[in-house]
């Protein structure tokens, strides 16, 4: 069996349970400070190089297969919570041949210092530019939106083809906070957040539901109750 089929457990990633995302505990720079940008910076390098884990393959899949399909035309993708653009060097490495428009709205830290690259754009918000894309794509970044039931409007607003959540900490009870710990020198708030609650707001956007799936790697949460463990974190794909 390929190593990223194998449940791996990740232990001591998150403290707490909080029903408020103020209540978290909260320190350190978390994605402003250098460690976080020497993380991006990495991340940036091995794709570059060629140097990608099967969890990377697997965590940009369902978007390659949706570049794929509209390859046929100029693709703009949104990309929130991008970093410096690890996901748009993967797409390109995948499939040099589409033409590919590319946005990145991320934290104003890390807009200032991502490094310049051809056909990507960085912004601190969404702008009215970002409208109407092909793509708007959201990795493992909605958890950290102390609002992100309006930051999930504002996505689906864009009124993109699709929206693409991958990496969701998704939970089948009602959203809760923790502390994430993981990112050295920080205490990070931490949404879990309801699928329930995503569905809903899809459907009042005017968005359906096309996939919905588990991706293979297992966190530990021993520590917390059997009904709020998220366990794997998924795939949401919504079509308009």
């Amino acid at each position: 069996m390929l190593n990223f089929l194998k449940r791996r457990k990740e232990s001591g990633n998150w403290r707490g349970v909080y029903s408020r995302f103020g209540d978290v505990p909260r320190s350190g720079p978390a994605f402003g400070g250098e460690v976080w940008r020497d993380v991006l910076t990495a991340q940036l390098r091995d794709v570059d190089g060629g140097q990608w884990s099967e969890v990377v393959v697997v965590e940009h899949e369902v978007l390659l297969l949706l570049a794929r399909l509209l390859s046929g035309e100029a693709l703009h993708v949104v990309d929130f919570g991008g970093g410096f653009g690890a996901s748009h060097a993967y797409l390109r490495k995948a499939m040099p041949d589409v033409r590919l428009r590319y946005d990145i709205v991320e934290v104003p830290e890390v807009v200032a210092a991502a490094p310049s690259r051809d056909g990507v754009s960085f912004a601190d918000r969404l702008e009215p530019r970002h409208h109407d894309a092909a793509i708007v794509f959201v990795k493992s970044v909605l958890q950290y939106a102390e609002d992100y039931r309006a930051a999930i409007r504002s996505l689906m607003s864009l009124n993109a083809r699709f929206v693409l959540l991958e990496k969701f900490s998704g939970v089948d009870c009602a959203s809760y906070a923790s502390a994430q710990v993981t990112v050295t020198g920080s205490s990070i708030p931490y949404w879990f957040i309801s699928f329930g609650e995503v569905l809903d707001i899809a459907r009042e956007a005017g968005y359906a539901p096309l996939l919905r799936r588990r991706l293979p790697r297992t966190y530990d949460q021993s520590a917390f109750p059997a009904e709020l463990r998220m366990n794997q974190a998924s795939t949401l794909l919504f079509a308009r």
